[in-house]
């Protein structure tokens, strides 16, 4: 009979090795479990907008980047841990609060393309913005009404701007409103229109929707009542920034909406909302206003 003596260093060598095994398989199938349903996070990043939808297919698709660096910070608390790159990200439109965060998610994601309203703008932000994105050889996509991305089972239908409505005087009015369907669960996202886009949607036979993500951080100058008949939304939020100087939201928004039968979800008071659709039901979280 042999006897062999195994070193303490040798021993501990082994302990590490196995160790690292448990944790790479353990965040394997905490990794693939996360990614199997799908999400929609609705952000609190302050007076901006910044929305996340997460397919279960492992594709992420950020809609704004919010008016700072806030949004790297959310990414990386409720992204899957290691989770580093972004499928598409929608620009609705060159305003501060809804793109001043791209340059610190240029420099800590992988972005696949940037899709926009195609607006030229020449402001130094937003230069700023496409100097970067330039340099990391990201694509930039501009859209219009009547343009549809597709997954897999996941359908982006963008609503506007159109041939006429991007050269307005007003910078609102070129947003990109963005139609999201998956598995007969649909998402409305209404970057900063105002009363005259929604009459031109709702003279489009605009569908009704299960969630709103509310026009301009909730502004008196849209979701009027014609606009919200037309969709009837099961949910609606605002995104926006507690105690900012534009009153927003309104609440004779937040009043129409509730009265139409919509449940409304305010970031600013209740932080992060995130919303699960699990076959015909759907899951509400509400992630505490935090500063991250």
């Amino acid at each position: 009979m042999s006897i062999h003596n195994i070193s303490s260093g040798a021993l501990w060598r082994c302990i590490i090795l196995f160790l690292c095994v448990f944790i790479f398989l353990s965040y394997g199938t905490l990794y693939a479990e996360h990614h199997s349903i799908a999400r929609w996070y609705f952000f609190d990043v302050g007076q901006g907008d910044a929305t996340l939808f997460e397919t279960g297919e492992k594709s992420f698709f950020l809609f704004d980047a919010g008016p700072d660096r806030t949004i790297a910070k959310r990414l990386n608390h409720f992204l899957p841990p290691l989770h580093k790159s972004i499928d598409l990200i929608f620009i609705s439109h060159p305003q501060k609060d809804h793109f001043n965060g791209m340059l610190s998610l240029l420099a800590s994601y992988r972005i696949g393309a940037i899709v926009y309203n195609g607006a030229v703008v020449d402001s130094e932000g937003w230069n700023a913005v496409l100097r970067e994105a330039d340099r990391l050889h990201i694509p930039l996509i501009p859209v219009s009404s009547g343009d549809v991305i597709r997954q897999n089972n996941v359908v982006i239908s963008i609503l506007n701007p159109t041939p006429s409505t991007i050269e307005s005087g007003e910078p609102n009015d070129t947003g990109l409103v963005a139609r999201v369907e998956q598995n007969g669960f649909s998402v409305l996202l209404t970057a900063d229109i105002g009363f005259h886009i929604e009459r031109l949607l709702v003279a489009d036979d605009l569908a009704p929707v299960d969630v709103l993500k509310v026009a301009h951080h909730g502004s008196r100058y849209a979701t009027s009542q014609f606009f919200v008949d037309a969709i009837h939304p099961r949910i609606a939020v605002i995104e926006y920034g507690l105690g900012n100087t534009y009153g927003h939201p309104s609440q004779e928004v937040v009043d129409r909406l509730t009265a139409s039968g919509a449940t409304v979800f305010k970031t600013g008071e209740q932080g992060t909302i995130e919303i699960r659709p699990i076959g015909s039901t759907v899951q509400i979280f509400r992630h505490a206003p935090t500063s991250l």
